[in-house]
């Protein structure tokens, strides 16, 4: 089953509720006495509980925000479905709408989270590397979680080889020379390699 992402719940309401993306309160009153609303909430409300849990990557009070404006829905939801006719959207802050609350939370989560394991990658300092790390990392954890070996291992192989680039690259061209007329003479390397070419594949 394919997971659902922060971008798809994003689009869903922005197919159904378009005025979430330029809010103000005139417009919401305006769009939100739609009949229809009552039916697609819930709908809206199960796939924000699809999303897994490490891709609501936001800050303590945004992430309460969400949490605060989603209860909001789900119980204006519970009371529409009782009187349709009484059903109003729920308001938080400055008397934002609770949808375009959640809309904006989600439009902040990333589709890919990184991997837990990122915690033992702090030795590499280029913290946008780190993050793209880490990133594979959770795709390749999701893949073995999912049995899907093909890519397990090819994103596998992806971060070992992106981490061997770093740690030769943490080196003088002048050490990686050294290196290499060491692994000749202990016969690891039949011969020397080009330095040159390491640097430009760096």
């Amino acid at each position: 089953m394919r997971r659902v992402l922060p971008s798809d719940v994003v689009e869903v309401i922005d197919e159904q509720f378009g005025w979430t993306r330029g809010w103000s309160r005139e417009i919401a009153q305006r769009e939100a006495s739609r009949n229809f609303a009552v039916s697609l909430l819930p709908g809206i409300l199960r796939l924000i509980e699809a999303i897994p849990e490490e891709l609501i990557f936001l800050s303590p009070a945004e992430n309460s925000r969400l949490i605060l404006a989603t209860a909001a829905l789900e119980e204006a939801a519970g009371s529409g479905r009782n009187n349709p006719g009484a059903f109003t959207w729920p308001t938080l802050i400055n008397h934002i709408d609770c949808l375009a609350i959640v809309r904006g939370a989600l439009q902040k989560c990333p589709d890919e989270a990184p991997s837990k394991s990122t915690r033992q990658l702090e030795f590499i300092t280029d913290s946008s590397f780190r993050q793209t790390l880490g990133v594979d990392l959770g795709s390749v954890e999701r893949a073995l979680t999912n049995g899907e070996w093909k890519a397990a291992t090819v994103l596998g192989g992806s971060v070992i080889e992106a981490l061997l680039l770093w740690a030769i690259k943490q080196h003088t061209e002048a050490d990686r020379s050294a290196a290499m007329v060491a692994a000749v003479a202990a016969k690891r390397l039949q011969k020397m390699l080009q330095v040159n070419d390491l640097n430009r594949n760096s």
